[in-house]
Formats: structure tokens, sequence, C-alpha cells
């Protein structure tokens, strides 16, 4: 019963919702982040096997108060160690994700910050490579959807 249970299973909707589009793979977390939402998506970015490369687009995360720079920085930090290949830090604690991800040892040359949502997907779409694997998460205000919604546009 529960292997066909598990076979109808459907997880919702952008939580953690793969999808393949052409030459690439979205990972559409966007519903919503918090530290240990984001940490758990990162893992899985990193145990995941992709022929190309392995994307983090990373948008704010909202309403942690006083500590969350901090939270930000570790998320960098957290990718760097990771082995995440790119970064697209987006939203005004952007600065902190690239800091953390430098401090621990990323290359300048694969972080790039976005201040505007719209201006992560122009960076994206610019960015992706064929057999790209693309983790797109942030804090619902963040709308970073809106990515996914461009690259299933462009790569259909």
């Amino acid at each position: 019963q529960i292997q066909e249970a598990l076979k109808e299973f459907k997880v919702p909707n952008m939580r953690m919702e793969v999808k393949r589009l052409k030459d690439i793979k979205i990972i559409n977390d966007t519903y919503n982040s918090n530290p240990m939402s984001m940490k758990g998506a990162i893992e899985a970015l990193r145990d995941i096997t992709t022929k190309g490369r392995k994307v983090l687009v990373a948008g704010d995360m909202l309403e942690l108060g006083n500590l969350s720079g901090r939270f930000h920085h570790l998320v960098g930090r957290q990718a760097a160690e990771s082995g995440i290949d790119l970064i697209v830090a987006v939203g005004k604690l952007a600065e902190f994700i690239s800091n953390g991800a430098q401090e621990a040892g990323m290359s300048k040359k694969k972080i790039k910050r976005c201040n505007l949502t719209q201006e992560a997907c122009d960076t994206v779409l610019h960015l992706i490579k064929k057999g790209d694997t693309i983790l797109i998460k942030g804090s619902r205000a963040m709308r970073m959807e809106q990515i996914v919604k461009e690259l299933e546009a462009q790569f259909k």
C-alpha cells in the first residue's frame, strides 16, 4: 500500500519541485525560506548528480531580525563549502551571502549579486548552460517564482 501511495505522491507546488526543461534542471523551492529550509535545500543540491554546474539562486530570507546578516552569511559559507559552482544572491541581503561564500573560498567571479528579482531573472538567463541544475529559493515576498517562470518560458 505504501509503495502504491508513493507512486501517486507529488510534492506541493514551489516546494523542492524538480522540473526538467530541455537541457537544464530546476529545483523550485520558492514557496518560502528560512535558515533551516535553506540549509536543507543546499544539502539536497549538493547531493544531486548533474552533468553541468550546480547553481544556487538565493533570495533574501525575511523576518529574521538582527541576526539576518549572520544567517545570510552562513548561507554563502554553506553553499561554497558544499561545492556549489555558482551563486546568484538576490535582494538587500545579497552582500552577506556573497561575503560568506568568499570567506569560504569561493571566487568572486562565481558570485553574482542582484538587487531585484527581475535583475536576477536576466542574470540567470545569461549564465545558465546546458546540463546545469538550478536551485531557486527565497522568502515568499521576494517573488522568486518569477525566475522559474522566465526559465520555463525560455527553455520549453
